[in-house]
């Protein structure tokens, strides 16, 4: 529905700038609200509003409005072809956003973490996140969150926070299960897959059996998490579950 709307929206702003008759726009965008069930009031506003910006004698305002419109356009675009979205770390901030995704979810959340990028969850971005993902494991929705930590050496296993993170999927909450497993191990299965699908990612979660999967697709380093892209595309969540369930399955699973 909201993308949908927006693409209406689009429309209205490039017919009201393009016209100079108040009474053509009217017609135009009463012809655009008879086909769709969103609401009139919601449109008719932004089409106010922009009109407004308009009358100003400085067009900045407008134009600026106008390329944005014209990005959400593409961005619908590609979402509707690819099943697809680019997330921004705000936009993992934002629990409003995350939970309709989380709501939807039947089984397990199954997610990737290198040792190194541990630290990630003390940031605000990542806190906000665990938290969120934690506080519906009490819930019971997802039932279990599963991880795979890579490690690059035996020396990150020993690292403070990389204990307390294995402490608390193994010993201190239900609903928690990992398996930690070399960068080695990881690669032989990732790396080829890699060659053979390039956009897959050795960072992602998967949300349920059969609903999204995030891929991180931009860091500043191994700490800060910028963007990413979450995705409904069959083919590629069984890319990334069959890479989960195939990665380190014969390697020992680490204990406390």
């Amino acid at each position: 529905m909201i993308g949908v709307s927006i693409v209406l929206l689009y429309n209205i702003l490039h017919i009201s700038r393009k016209s100079s008759k108040i009474g053509t726009i009217q017609k135009n965008v009463n012809t655009i609200l008879k086909t769709t069930n969103i609401p009139n009031e919601e449109l008719s506003d932004v089409n106010d509003f922009y009109k407004k910006l308009a009358m100003l004698e400085n067009k900045f305002f407008t134009d600026m409005y106008t390329n944005r419109f014209k990005k959400l356009k593409c961005d619908l675009a590609s979402t509707i072809n690819n099943r697809s979205i680019s997330l921004s770390v705000k936009d993992m901030q934002n629990n409003t956003a995350i939970q309709p995704m989380i709501d939807q979810m039947e089984g397990y959340y199954s997610a990737t973490c290198t040792c190194n990028g541990i630290n990630w969850w003390l940031t605000e971005s990542g806190g906000a996140f665990i938290s969120f993902i934690h506080n519906r494991i009490a819930q019971k929705n997802p039932h279990k969150i599963r991880r795979i930590f890579i490690y690059d050496s035996e020396q990150d296993l020993k690292d403070h926070s990389v204990q307390i993170a294995f402490c608390l999927h193994n010993n201190i909450s239900e609903g928690y299960e990992f398996r930690a497993i070399s960068r080695k191990v990881f690669n032989s299965v990732f790396t080829p897959l890699r060659e053979e699908h390039k956009g897959i990612d050795e960072d992602f979660g998967i949300f349920g059996d059969k609903k999204f999967v995030w891929g991180t697709t931009m860091r500043t380093n191994i700490h800060d998490i910028k963007s990413g892209t979450l995705t409904m595309n069959t083919s590629e969540l069984d890319l990334y579950k069959d890479l989960f369930e195939t990665s380190g399955i014969e390697e020992n699973i680490i204990t406390m």
